[in-house]
């Protein structure tokens, strides 16, 4: 599936900007989660894996879906992280695949898109 997003036009900057701003909030959201070492997460717009990244050293997998591939392609290869290019509203996943779902930045994308509209 290529289908090319605003993402796809920051995906180069992205990280950056996130960092200069502290805006990852990455031991915010891992305490929140309490993972155990089986667990299995989505990361629901996990973009560049900023966020999968730092949660794969505490579950067994993280799953990052985006729709933008080039975000997708930012994530640092690993055994423990998996990216998917897709459709939040049609993921290829039954309902109990994941111990946990995440969706840290694809809210304020999509309530900023809203006040855009």
């Amino acid at each position: 599936m290529q289908k090319n997003t605003d993402f796809d036009k920051v995906a180069p900057y992205y990280d950056y900007f996130m960092n200069a701003f502290n805006l990852y909030k990455l031991s915010e959201i891992k305490a929140l989660t309490d993972l155990g070492s089986d667990d299995v997460v989505l990361d629901v717009g996990g973009g560049t894996g900023q966020l999968a990244q730092y949660l794969s050293e505490s579950c067994q997998t993280v799953y990052i879906l985006d729709e933008s591939a080039s975000m997708l392609s930012k994530v640092k290869k690993s055994d423990y992280i998996i990216c998917i290019q897709g459709d939040a509203l049609k993921t290829p996943f039954s309902s109990d695949t994941f111990d946990c779902i995440i969706l840290s930045a694809i809210l304020k994308q999509k309530y900023c898109a809203s006040l855009n509209s």
